[in-house]
């Protein structure tokens, strides 16, 4: 499975594009995966809640399963998140990771609201997408061109991690 993190700034558009990005590869015949990775420290699950009973007993991972959705609740380690990563690798053909700014994993940095003369980059990326364009040597696709940015996911990352699966 292939991992591309999509990051930027506060409100510069990385859920629209992750939304963009699924629904595109979904289309073209992809199984996509999301996860939304956030600095701030949330509580999931929630006090009172069965599953949070079952992890205050002592588990250590806890799956709420109903017959629509089911929800997963352990403590952040890295070992819990390479599980999971690895659980999805064998169903799915990409993983778009909003945020996550200083894993390895390849980047498309969004530039919407990035301030001119702004050097702040992460390290990996491979893509720009939006309005400011900064000169990196790495491709750049404007804000109406979602094919393009999706071709190029395609290209570079999809073509050959899925010619020996057959998607």
């Amino acid at each position: 499975m292939v991992e591309l993190s999509i990051v930027g700034g506060r409100n510069s558009g990385k859920t629209t594009l992750v939304e963009a990005l699924a629904r595109n590869l979904v289309e073209l015949g992809y199984h996509v995966a999301t996860v939304k990775h956030t600095s701030h420290d949330h509580a999931f699950d929630q006090p009172g809640k069965d599953s949070h009973r079952h992890r205050r007993a002592g588990a250590g991972m806890t799956l709420a399963v109903s017959d629509s959705e089911l929800a997963l609740f352990a403590d952040s380690t890295e070992a819990h998140r390479q599980l999971l990563m690895d659980a999805m690798a064998t169903q799915f053909d990409i993983c778009l990771v909003e945020g996550d700014r200083s894993a390895m994993r390849p980047k498309l940095l969004v530039t919407r609201n990035r301030e001119a003369g702004d050097t702040d980059f992460p390290s990996n990326i491979v893509a720009l997408y939006g309005p400011t364009l900064p000169e990196m040597q790495v491709p750049r696709f404007a804000f109406d061109d979602i094919d393009g940015l999706v071709t190029f996911i395609v290209r570079q990352y999809l073509t050959r991690s899925t010619e020996a699966t057959g998607v």
